[in-house]
């Protein structure tokens, strides 16, 4: 199958080590800019990036359920804070990838994969909870531009 002109079998992984990068390059930007960010930017950026989120994302912890679920979210990564998330998510990707490269590819073969729960769970935390979190912060940074 062709994505943009190219196999999938490349281009899957091309697209998730791009990812990767710049996720590596958001973390190393803020290390750079620390001094001339808000304190409360910095601080609301360390407590989503290094602890646990279920409880810095204000709409992650709105109801009782939604909290709950999200402190027993994957084994409880998501309360390590979203650079642990994220890590385990890439490795999720990575191995999957692998997997389906090493595979037939028979009918069976792709139904599992496409059926498989590591894919769930990684498109889960892509879709809900890394976007919560990163939206929180660009509502702060925006704040903060607003501010001054």
């Amino acid at each position: 199958m062709l994505i943009q002109g190219q196999p999938a079998s490349t281009f899957v992984p091309q697209q998730q080590e791009m990812l990767y990068d710049q996720e590596e390059e958001l973390l190393d930007k803020f290390s750079q800019n620390y001094d001339y960010h808000s304190a409360s930017y910095n601080s609301l950026f360390n407590s989503v990036i290094y602890s646990d989120i279920c409880k810095n994302v204000p709409e992650l912890s709105a109801t009782s359920v939604i909290f709950t679920a999200c402190e027993s979210y994957n084994q409880q990564i998501l309360t390590k804070g979203l650079y642990s998330s994220v890590i385990q998510y890439w490795d999720y990707m990575r191995q999957l990838n692998y997997d389906f490269s090493q595979s037939s590819r028979n009918q069976t073969q792709v139904w599992a994969y496409l059926n498989d729960n590591r894919l769930r769970v990684g498109l889960q935390m892509e879709d809900y909870y890394f976007k919560a979190s990163l939206a929180l912060l660009v509502k702060q940074f925006e704040a903060d531009i607003d501010y001054l």
